[in-house]
């Protein structure tokens, strides 16, 4: 009788063991920034009611308006506008960030930098450096960034970085 029930003891243990065993699965635990489980592929994120969009885009060549991007349909604010010149310019050059009702003007002026000849840079225009009113901006406006000269037949390397945030 003694073996009997140390022989359910045992074969009990053991399909309890392989029943954990197999139903056993890897504790899920949260990505690290960069993997590629967590990677926002969208120009927009939507979290409580506010809409965040961002964008990145390369610099078009000989023009002096080296990007510019038409804001949200929905009146925002904007986060973040910037320019980076990773090519030294061939002469002096003044960069502005506006905004404007068009792709080629400006008509409020967010940022702006002079250049001096052979130097490259950055400028940006954030809620932090300008007045609140500046960085309202009406539903399908743009923002321009422009220089005062082209650059001509060489093509500037850079990117210029928008972020427009909406409250709904």
């Amino acid at each position: 009788m003694l073996f009997n029930t140390y022989k359910i003891i045992i074969i009990s243990a053991g399909i309890v063991l392989f029943g954990v065993l197999i139903g056993y699965k890897e504790p899920v635990r949260l990505g690290q920034i960069g993997e590629s489980n967590n990677v926002i592929r969208s120009a927009w994120l939507y979290h409580n009611g506010i809409t965040t969009f961002a964008y990145r885009i390369g610099l078009l060549s000989a023009t002096t308006t080296p990007c510019a991007i038409r804001a949200p349909s929905a009146t925002s604010t904007i986060i973040h506008a910037s320019i980076d010149i990773r090519t030294a310019t061939g002469s002096a050059n003044l960069v502005e960030i506006a905004k404007s009702t068009d792709l080629y003007s400006t008509s409020t002026l967010l940022a702006q930098i002079s250049l001096a000849s052979g130097t490259f840079g950055t400028i940006v225009a954030t809620g932090t450096l300008q007045t609140a009113d500046n960085l309202i901006i009406s539903p399908s406006s743009t923002v321009v960034v422009r220089w005062g000269k082209s650059y001509g037949e060489t093509t500037p390397r850079g990117n210029c970085t928008f972020i427009f945030r909406v409250v709904s």
